[in-house]
């Protein structure tokens, strides 16, 4: 065949669909000459794009292609549409999901069950029949790439609510109705459970049920995992693992892995006409073995707040934390969330995550470069940098002999006291809480570091990451 040259600015008018020609030709990263129908042309923008991106031959402007690779999805347990973002993603592509035993289910361009938006960013109709813990297999004519994560990633799911075994171990849920003990008041849900749903939660891609976190006039509201509490499964019955840590646990024991190499991670959805507004969720450990409660996780644990909390300054530009002014954040559907273990700090109930003038806190306006922090250097460390050994987490007689058994319960936490903004009295945000697992680093899932106040180092709508690595 021979090869026709497209200057790029012709190309660049061709991908708008005003070049008068029937065809053109790319020359693919082997070498390979490709002629291509300019219909087919029209269905992608990605050679607009990937001039713009500096990937053309510098002899004669030509396009190179590049097999495809997808960084991120918008939810690991979607059940019927993935959105995904990569990098040249154009037709014809294929995605080939796990069945088991290989990647066997085909979702493609060419039956209309992917739909490409531009060179970074697609949308799949799931097809039916995918398993659980498997990656996915992108190809195009150029070759393929696997996905660093798992997509419905099950090995080590500690909070669910579909799991007849699993639920066994799970104790609070934060929209159960209950006593407070404090105020001696009935708390939970302003309206009933299947009314809310119908209202905020319509998705194709529930995963079943769910937890709502909301403000009930409580003090904390919380979910939890409770593998060694008689209350939150018979005494008879044994967890399989001994820590939060499940399956891994050995592995970090024999030095092959250390904790920090995990995240912990969920899906969740916030609906638009019930956002957060600096309502935050702490997550972290506690001492199931010792019978500590769901609580007293948030001595060790992080924040999860993701919408950007503004602070002012006075006339003489000292900051003043007599208000503080937070943006509504919410999601156009599921989406996964991952909370890396540094994030995790010590002795955190210590110091409210509310933002306000007190001993070791700096607060910040977002703009600056001064973020608030821990100022105690020890107390405010990583959780998991105590340990010179991780293995000393797992070693013993029995693996519950453990200098600090804290690891074996883990809970999610929303308390009164946590939302940057002052005045939270006649607010219902909903927060809908689903699949929390611990389980290793693949680099996706949205991450907003706790003292960000909101600005994201990961998302896949505002901060996606589009480069695989």
């Amino acid at each position: 065949m021979k090869k026709r040259v497209i200057p790029v600015l012709a190309l660049a008018m061709l991908g708008f669909g005003s070049y008068a020609t029937t065809y053109m030709v790319v020359t693919q990263s082997d070498g390979t000459v490709v002629e291509y129908d300019v219909e087919e042309v029209k269905e992608v923008s990605y050679r607009i794009d990937s001039i713009g991106n500096g990937n053309t031959n510098p002899d004669n402007g030509d396009v190179v292609l590049s097999a495809p690779c997808v960084a991120m999805c918008d939810n690991e347990f979607a059940v019927k549409t993935l959105n995904v973002v990569g990098n040249n993603l154009y037709a014809p592509l294929v995605a080939k999901f796990w069945d088991g035993k290989e990647h066997s289910i085909v979702a493609s361009t060419e039956d209309g069950s992917i739909v490409i938006y531009d060179s970074n960013h697609a949308k799949i109709n799931i097809p039916d029949g995918v398993a659980d813990n498997g990656t996915i297999v992108f190809e195009n004519s150029v070759g393929s790439s696997e996905t660093d994560f798992i997509f419905r990633d099950t090995r080590n799911l500690l909070i669910t609510h579909d799991d007849k075994d699993l639920n066994k171990f799970n104790g609070q849920r934060p929209d159960s109705t209950f006593v407070d003990e404090e105020t001696g008041k009935e708390v939970g849900l302003i309206e009933p459970k299947e009314t809310i749903i119908s209202k905020y939660f319509q998705s194709e891609n529930t995963n079943g049920n769910f937890s709502i976190f909301h403000r009930d006039g409580s003090d904390f509201i919380g979910m939890s995992y409770e593998p060694y509490n008689g209350l939150s499964n018979p005494d008879s019955l044994d967890p399989k693992y001994p820590t939060v840590f499940g399956p891994f646990g050995e592995m970090i024991a024999k030095g092959e892995m250390n904790p920090n190499d995990f995240v912990i991670k969920f899906e969740v959805f916030v609906p638009s006409d019930a956002p957060m507004k600096g309502d935050a969720l702490t997550i972290g450990f506690f001492n199931a073995v010792a019978g500590e409660s769901w609580v007293d996780a948030r001595r060790y644990c992080s924040c999860w707040q993701p919408s950007i909390a503004r602070f002012p300054k006075d006339e003489n530009g000292v900051w003043d934390n007599s208000y503080i002014y937070c943006d509504a954040w919410s999601t156009p559907d599921w989406i996964t969330v991952t909370i890396p273990m540094e994030e995790l700090r010590y002795d955190f109930q210590q110091a409210n995550y509310r933002a306000n003038p007190q001993g070791n806190r700096l607060a910040t306006d977002g703009y600056d470069s001064e973020f608030a922090y821990y100022g105690d250097k020890v107390n405010g460390l990583p959780y998991f940098s105590k340990y010179t050994k991780y293995k000393d987490l797992f070693e013993g007689e029995s693996p519950l002999d453990l200098g600090d058994a804290s690891i074996t319960g883990l809970s999610i936490v929303m308390s009164k006291w946590d939302c940057p903004e002052y005045n939270t009295n006649g607010r219902h945000p909903y927060i809908a809480v689903d699949n929390v697992r611990i389980v290793p680093k693949d680099n996706n899932g949205g991450v907003w570091p706790m003292f960000n106040w909101g600005e994201p180092e990961r998302d896949f709508y505002s901060a996606p990451v589009i480069d695989c690595k």
